[in-house]
């Protein structure tokens, strides 16, 4: 206690008092830097600034930043897919899918996915040892969606195994106990509320039905699942009623309250949303009793501070993101509230909480969903008064008095009849293409501007602002029509060819072929902004490149599709073959084959020239070696080929690419190995050609114009 009192009167702890804000603020944009480059000049500029404004407070800055920058660097080298085909562990969570069982096993501080086939008698809390094969953890194969090889590292998750032979062991450990509490809930309740119940308590939504997910995504409501501060309040709460019955010593009920609180966090497999509400309710109930004098974001500051150095890949994580969003906002609203005075009834202050939360966390939201529901901030208000003063508590104690199972269930439908009334008839959803980087600081920096310069403009520099900032947002929302530049995707789908044409000047979008049938493809299109395709061109009806046509029918205006005249698929507005032409603006798609029909349905396929910008391009479909002599006889200047039949030793003469002598060739490869595209011995013939292929360079982009940008491949 004397060391307590003689740190108090110390400048190092006056300074931090109040600021520790700030030195948060410094290490969330060195944690930006960290994923791209572009955030150093913002860190140098901040870091002068808080030089500037406290030099002390600057150096203690640096310090954090060294070290979280130290641990960054050497946590990056241990964890890595470690290419792993046996491990050891406890599981730590188990996911029931069609045609496995996906387990979480923990050995330390890694972790390791397992996939077990055979459906085994595995539970949480079984050590298992596994032998298997090992299934690679990697980057991105379509540019702007889900992160899954950062998000592992969020989450210390080595390898992945797919199991050919597991070993169980069965031993006492805590983990039993969050294996009781999912036995209990689904024992004692039905499937519809056993799986809400999961959800609610244990942050487990795997169970939800396809129909109440999509709902909750549609009426933006996830963070209700996502357990947090609502969750730990509830339960502090409830337990205070309870002890004030038996104890009137509240330090006591504190120390009762924070070990519950403990257990909790162990039965949720310390959620980093609940490690976040914990770790802030216990730094207040110290920072209290020793008079510390901590203020609400000086804890939340010094919590995020104190997870970040624990593990830096937080960064990656949503939920932490999402969460202490949640948290400085809630808090700084608050504080604001409190200070104009203002007072609100409690539907109210959700709604403005709500609606200020989403406008914080628009880009973080846009570019994991691309759409937005221009009425969640009420949608949000409903929902969030519901849960918080009816089903959250009715919940917890259902849980607690099992007798009421029937009634909950009851509650349960209501809320999920509910749940989907809004999303079909309450939503007005719009499709948004992916902030970039840079889009990213521009909105924060208005954000920003709002926070500080706003409140002393004058009325008509007011309106300027807010105009500036919404011409932001339109041009955003429309940016596939500023583009001054097209350009082409060849995409790395699982299976098949997928090529997208963005023509500048929003003069139209062209898309060659679809992949198999995938929900990724629909998601990379909304991310970079497409809501309409003019020409959906099918070369050859084959499932690994006509798999998503209904998918994108469903999902985007859908102008023209085209198929061979040989093609006997019915979704066709128009039917081509040698010798048409395929116009749209000032561009012209030149078909150059099927000329007569083959019983070999890839020599069906439609062939394309046309010239794209600077480049002349051939796509060759699928079609083999005697179609490919056959355009031979073509007198064409090419640069650039897609090459047939990904890179199959069934296609790529010598005869055509003698002719033609292109300058680059893409293969769309698929990365089905079992196919073994592509051939060795093609490669090795087109090695004299500069080759980008999907299965080694991901998803490739080629400008029309190489002065405003080279090709680009999706992998790093």
């Amino acid at each position: 206690m004397h060391f307590l009192t003689k740190l108090k009167t110390t400048s190092l702890y006056k300074v931090l008092l109040n600021n520790l804000f700030l030195i948060f603020f410094l290490v969330v944009i060195l944690l930006l830097a960290l994923d791209s480059p572009l955030y150093v000049i913002f860190l140098v500029v901040y870091f002068l600034y808080l030089y500037k404004k406290n030099k002390k407070l600057a150096y203690i800055g640096l310090g954090v930043i060294i070290i979280i920058l130290i641990l960054f660097l050497v946590r990056k080298q241990i964890i890595y897919d470690k290419n792993l085909n046996e491990f050891s562990g406890y599981v730590i969570n188990k996911v029931k899918k069609d045609n496995y069982n996906r387990l979480l096993v923990r050995r330390g501080i890694y972790k390791v996915y397992i996939y077990d086939y055979d459906f085994l008698d595995i539970k949480i809390g079984d050590i298992i040892t596994v032998d298997g094969i090992n299934k690679k953890i990697e980057q991105n194969h379509l540019p702007n969606l889900f992160n899954y090889e950062k998000y592992y590292y969020s989450q210390n998750i080595i390898s992945i195994i797919k199991a050919d032979s597991i070993t169980i062991t069965k031993k006492v450990n805590y983990l039993y106990f969050r294996r009781w509490i999912n036995d209990y809930i689904e024992s004692s309740f039905d499937l519809e509320a056993s799986s809400f119940i999961k959800g609610m308590v244990l942050g487990d939504t795997s169970s939800l039905s396809e129909s109440a997910s999509s709902a909750i995504k549609i009426n933006n409501i996830s963070h209700l699942f996502a357990i947090s501060g609502l969750h730990i309040n509830l339960i502090v709460e409830m337990n205070k009623k309870i002890l004030n019955i038996f104890i009137k010593d509240d330090k006591k009920k504190d120390n009762i309250i924070s070990v519950i609180l403990i257990l909790y966090l162990m039965i949720t497999n310390f959620a980093v949303s609940i490690m976040r509400a914990v770790s802030m309710y216990l730094l207040k109930i110290i920072s209290d009793r020793l008079d510390l004098k901590l203020s609400s974001l000086d804890i939340a500051s010094f919590v995020f501070i104190i997870m970040i150095i624990y593990n830096p890949f937080y960064i990656y994580h949503l939920g932490f993101i999402l969460s202490f969003f949640a948290c400085f906002v809630i808090i700084i609203f608050t504080q604001s509230i409190n200070k104009l005075d203002i007072k609100l009834n409690s539907f109210l202050e959700i709604i403005f909480i709500t609606l200020i939360l989403q406008i914080s966390t628009l880009p973080v939201i846009i570019n994991v969903n691309n759409s937005f529901n221009l009425l969640s901030f009420i949608t949000n208000g409903v929902f969030i008064t519901l849960v918080s003063f009816i089903i959250l508590p009715f919940t917890f104690l259902s849980l607690l008095l099992p007798f009421l199972s029937s009634i909950y269930s009851y509650v349960i439908h209501a809320f999920n009849f509910l749940n989907e009334f809004f999303s079909n008839n309450f939503s007005i959803n719009i499709m948004v293409p992916s902030f970039l980087k840079g889009e990213i600081i521009i909105y924060y920096l208005f954000i920003l501007g709002f926070i500080i310069v706003f409140k002393d403009l004058v009325k008509k520099k007011k309106v300027l602002y807010i105009c500036a900032f919404i011409l932001f947002l339109f041009i955003h929302e429309e940016k596939i029509n500023f583009n001054i530049n097209g350009h082409i995707y060849f995409l790395d789908v699982y299976e098949g060819d997928a090529t997208v044409i963005d023509l500048p000047f929003n003069k139209g979008v062209v898309m060659i072929d679809t992949g198999i049938e995938s929900s990724d493809v629909i998601s990379f299109l909304k991310s970079i902004g497409i809501r309409k395709i003019d020409y959906l061109i099918i070369t050859h009806n084959h499932s690994d490149h006509n798999g998503n046509v209904k998918e994108i029918m469903k999902t985007f205006e859908v102008e023209n599709i085209i198929t061979s005249v040989f093609d006997e698929s019915t979704f066709s507005t128009r039917k081509v073959k040698t010798g048409d032409e395929i116009k749209i603006s000032n561009y012209c798609f030149y078909v150059l084959s099927p000329k007569e029909k083959s019983n070999n349905e890839n020599n069906n396929s439609i062939v394309l020239y046309s010239k794209l910008g600077n480049y002349r391009y051939l796509f060759l479909g699928d079609i083999e070696k005697e179609i490919e002599e056959d355009l031979s006889q073509y007198d064409l200047d090419v640069d650039c080929v897609k090459v047939a039949h990904h890179g199959s030793k069934t296609s790529t003469t010598k005869i055509l690419y003698n002719k033609i002598n292109p300058k680059i060739v893409f293969i769309e490869t698929g990365r089905v190995e079992k196919l073994g595209f592509p051939n060795k011995d093609v490669i090795s013939f087109l090695s004299k050609y500069q080759i980008y292929q999907t299965n080694t360079d991901y998803t490739i982009c080629a400008s029309f114009n190489p002065f405003f940008s080279r090709i680009k491949k999706t992998k790093k």
